[in-house]
């Protein structure tokens, strides 16, 4: 059983692998200096040269091992709650549907050729400063200590928190113990059953090959997202950036205190803080490097994002918006193309929310209050006060004094004005900007109790947008080249 489960896990990387790489290209380094000139280049500047590029190699596997996994998953977990939907007492169809996609991928894969390389191109460089070894090797260091630190948490605490075995944990055990009997999880009262399905389905997924529904795989599916949202952080930022800002990048999400006590909690926070950050950067590389099919993966990870939690819901609302409005004041050709591809990677997984929202899903207590109560909350300054305290405690508080750091470093470094520039950087900025302002309205019509809302809540939607925001705020300083 363990070799079933392991061989499943193979099946979905494959998959996503397949799937991602057949279409998505990154770029490729092209020499800044004449093919001529390097008969003439000293030992040390060929030793830098093949230093770069060996770490640009591992720098676009490392972010297409990240794209893929994550479509790979959400891909499994869908198919299997749209099995559990249509087909109850079949969803050990999954793997041989998996497996049958594999193929089909694979031939298309290896029947024709792959998009080239060549339409991406970034420049390498030539010389070697200590730092370009001393930061990423800091950043390593910190890596494979922060995995050491969230599995002994892991398991000391084998359970996860308190919304792991009352939630997510027990959604996916209703899954997958008695599929013919799933729906019976609805007849439960205050267990958050409005909740999205991909996480309980992943772990549903996984237990359908394992022995037992054990606790084994959500500890390693906890482990799993915090690793491929630091390695996509940091590799998406050496690609389009410099590997300097995608290396102090991914030491500030790794030394956030909240981020590493929250990973090993088998709750999908840090899984929707990665769909959030996979769908902003695929939206950019899309649109920086005219790669239209990247718009359908972005499409695709900020729909799952909303299949994740249902705060993913606002961020796949505000991200359509952003890209029909820019496809709207952007005649340019082939906007008709970005915008087919988007709505090609949401629509299915946006039926699929749609139809658990409508058939299963409870009612949401944030929409059933009173419009006489909503007004009273929208007129209290205790309130307001209260929150704007919250905000404020946590911009100078969070991690350790990290925004206020960051935004001296802007000051001091200086903004590449070719980001703000970009309209899906823009896009992006606005939407974590709106996020933000959105959840801190929430908390002020909460329908539960405000200060119990904001300790038990704050944390985990900054958590949420946090390596996103990071990703914005490196890739907007000025490179350290210029």
């Amino acid at each position: 059983m363990i070799l079933s489960l392991l061989f499943s896990l193979l099946v979905i990387y494959v998959m996503g692998y397949l799937f991602v790489s057949r279409f998505m290209v990154v770029p490729v380094l092209i020499s800044s200096h004449p093919a001529r000139d390097k008969q003439n280049e000293s030992s040390w500047i060929c030793i830098c040269r093949n230093f770069h590029e060996a770490m640009f190699r591992l720098e676009k596997c490392i972010f297409k091992f990240c794209i893929a996994l994550g479509a790979g998953i959400s891909f499994s977990s869908i198919l299997y709650t749209m099995l559990l939907f249509c087909a109850k007492t079949h969803v050990h169809w999954c793997l041989i549907i998996e497996i049958l996609c594999t193929g089909i991928l694979a031939w298309i894969h290896f029947r024709k050729p792959q998009t080239s390389d060549k339409s991406f191109m970034q420049l390498e460089r030539t010389d070697f400063r200590w730092f370009d070894a001393v930061i990423p090797a800091i950043w390593l260091i910190l890596f494979f200590y922060f995995i050491w630190i969230i599995f002994r948490l892991a398991l000391i605490q084998p359970h996860g928190d308190v919304d792991a075995w009352a939630t997510w944990n027990l959604h996916a055990r209703f899954m997958s113990r008695i599929p013919s009997e799933w729906e019976n999880l609805f007849l439960l009262k205050d267990f958050h059953l409005d909740y999205p399905l991909l996480l309980p389905g992943f772990i549903a997924r996984l237990w359908l090959g394992s022995p037992q529904d054990g606790t084994w795989i959500p500890q390693g599916a906890s482990l799993l997202f915090p690793v491929l949202s630091v390695l996509l952080l940091y590799s998406s930022l050496a690609l389009v950036k410099n590997r300097l800002w995608a290396s102090l990048a991914s030491i500030m999400l790794l030394s956030t205190p909240y981020f590493m006590d929250r990973a090993p909690a088998q709750c999908a926070d840090i899984f929707l803080s990665y769909l959030i950050l996979a769908s902003l950067v695929l939206l950019f590389m899309a649109d920086t490097y005219r790669q239209h099919f990247l718009f359908l993966l972005g499409g695709w990870m900020a729909a799952c994002a909303a299949w994740a939690k249902n705060e993913g819901m606002l961020f796949l609302v505000l991200t359509t918006l952003g890209v029909f409005f820019l496809v709207q004041e952007n005649k340019r050709r082939g906007n008709k193309t970005e915008i087919m591809n988007w709505l090609a990677g949401t629509l299915p997984v946006g039926l699929v929310i749609l139809y658990f929202k409508i058939r299963y899903a409870p009612s949401n207590p944030m929409v059933n209050q009173n419009p006489e109560i909503l007004m009273q909350k929208f007129c209290s300054w205790e309130r307001y006060s209260l929150v704007f305290r919250t905000v404020m405690s946590t911009f100078l508080e969070w991690g350790r004094g990290y925004i206020p750091l960051l935004i001296l470093t802007m000051g001091m470094w200086g903004i590449d004005a070719s980001r703000l520039r970009s309209r899906y950087y823009c896009l992006s900025a606005m939407t974590i900007g709106m996020m933000f302002i959105v959840y801190m309205i929430i908390l002020i019509v909460s329908p539960f109790p405000l200060g119990w809302h904001i300790f038990t809540s704050w944390k985990r939607l900054v958590l949420q947008l946090w390596p996103a925001t990071l990703w914005l705020i490196f890739l907007a300083l000025k490179s350290d080249e210029k």
